[in-house]
């Protein structure tokens, strides 16, 4: 069946279809005068910076994850959220397809089948946009142990196949709780082991087999907490042997031949290796990450309730862990040298919602994680908190550093019935519409060449 009647069918039965449908469409990319190419593999500095400069975060745009009133499974608000992204025209869409414990039901093949039609009518728009598939800090026995090794994956760790699946114990990173994540064999999962690797890799050519062209780890410095080494020659050897199988494998079945790669980390102990023991300088650092990602980390000290009920912030250099003025540099992975490596910040979401009407501190600005602080805002307000953002980032990075923008995003408890919010002016069944849509296509629009 074609991946685009497949969707139609999926959706058949789902709220919010576009009156569209599934009829033809354009495959055209986007005439904005920008370099989106991608040679031998490689992307060069300014063509990675013209993708980030037009990302956003989607949470779920293809595959949902069992977070809120948001239903588990295929996106069921998806041609909705097509006519948006036809609309704004995005080039890089972050947390596309991903799932914290599990996909729904449990069922490997739905989700490969669903996440792959779903890329290919992204796709069918424009062929340049770079879909984000997460894999995160995060192992399940419920889930892990129900999952079939396939024989190539042993194969590529030089490993004799066996007819078996995946098993938490062997993953499970013993820095951490049994229960990390709240639930009996529910934790973080170690990079050093063996079993680790094959899951970072299985899932890594299972995302890139299905189209998608970035792949983000999640907190690195949680998995990669026995991988750590003083000599840098040794730095993170297991973390880059997967991404250096998971580059080669793109080389081959990835839909341009390339992978990106890219987590919650920036400081060098968790990014670099070198040829050297002691490097001098970025200059003899190697990073094992295209891109880097971290939180935005508002700062809201010293600000004060306005009397809209706006409880504002500014974005500084050196507050507490924030990336500003801290990204490692040294040689890409596309093989250009950079003092400071390109990153995007998003707003984090660590379900924290407290009564707090003063500024905290904190990474919890006003006391609520970041999205649930920027959903507060004063309606109609949340288009110019963003402009304030997207200036303050792009200025305090001299352009080097992004903001994803927050086009689906989960809040730290229900709102009106919700746990997501949305850019649209209307509100839907699963999600809170906050009326910025316009400022998100502004945004893109400004890096335009005439």
């Amino acid at each position: 069946m074609k991946p685009k009647l497949m969707i139609c069918l999926l959706l058949s039965a789902a709220v919010f279809v576009s009156a569209a449908g599934c009829g033809g469409r354009s495959a055209k990319a986007s005439d904005d005068g920008l370099d989106y190419s991608v040679k031998d593999g490689k992307l060069s500095e300014e063509v990675l910076h013209n993708y980030l400069n037009k990302a956003m975060t989607f949470n779920g745009l293809i595959s949902m994850s069992q977070y809120g009133t948001a239903p588990d499974g295929f996106n069921p608000t998806f041609e909705r959220d097509m006519e948006f992204i036809r609309k704004v025209r995005p080039k890089y869409i972050g947390r596309a397809a991903y799932f914290w414990n599990y996909p729904k039901d449990m069922n490997v093949d739905y989700y490969k089948q669903y996440i792959t039609e779903g890329a290919d009518e992204v796709h069918e728009f424009d062929a340049d946009i770079i879909l984000e598939a997460a894999i995160f800090e995060t192992c399940y026995k419920r889930f892990t142990d129900t999952v079939k090794i396939p024989e190539y994956v042993f194969k590529a760790f030089g490993l004799e196949p066996e007819d078996r699946t995946f098993r938490y114990e062997d993953m499970w990173n013993t820095d951490f709780a049994d229960n990390h994540w709240g639930e009996e064999h529910y934790s973080v999962p170690d990079i050093t082991k063996t079993e680790t690797k094959m899951w970072f890799y299985y899932w890594g050519t299972f995302y890139i087999d299905a189209g998608y062209e970035c792949l983000h780890m999640g907190q690195t410095m949680l998995i990669g907490s026995k991988d750590i080494h003083y000599d840098l020659r040794r730095n993170m050897k297991n973390f880059r042997e997967v991404f250096d199988m998971l580059r080669e494998y793109a080389k081959e079945h990835g839909r341009r031949n390339f992978v990106l790669i890219s987590s919650h980390a920036y400081d060098p102990d968790y990014v670099t290796y070198s040829d050297k023991e002691f490097p001098s300088d970025y200059t003899e650092r190697k990073l094992i990450y295209d891109f880097h990602t971290f939180p935005i980390r508002p700062d809201d000290t010293g600000q004060v309730m306005g009397e809209d009920g706006s409880m504002p912030v500014k974005i500084t250099e050196g507050y507490l862990d924030s990336i500003y003025g801290r990204s490692a540099g040294g040689l890409n992975p596309n093989g250009w040298m950079t003092k400071e490596n390109p990153y995007i910040v998003e707003f984090d979401n660590c379900n924290v919602w407290t009564d707090t009407v003063y500024p905290t501190g904190t990474i919890t600005p006003w006391g609520k994680d970041e999205s649930t602080w920027f959903m507060l805002q004063p309606m109609g307000t949340h288009g110019k908190v963003l402009e304030q953002l997207h200036k303050e980032i792009t200025e305090i990075s001299s352009g080097n550093g992004h903001l994803l923008l927050p086009c689906h995003q989960p809040l730290a408890r229900q709102f009106m019935g919700v746990a997501m919010i949305k850019p649209y002016a209307e509100s839907g069944v699963y999600y809170l519409g906050l009326d910025f849509e316009d400022t998100v296509k502004s945004i893109y629009d400004s890096y335009n060449k005439k």
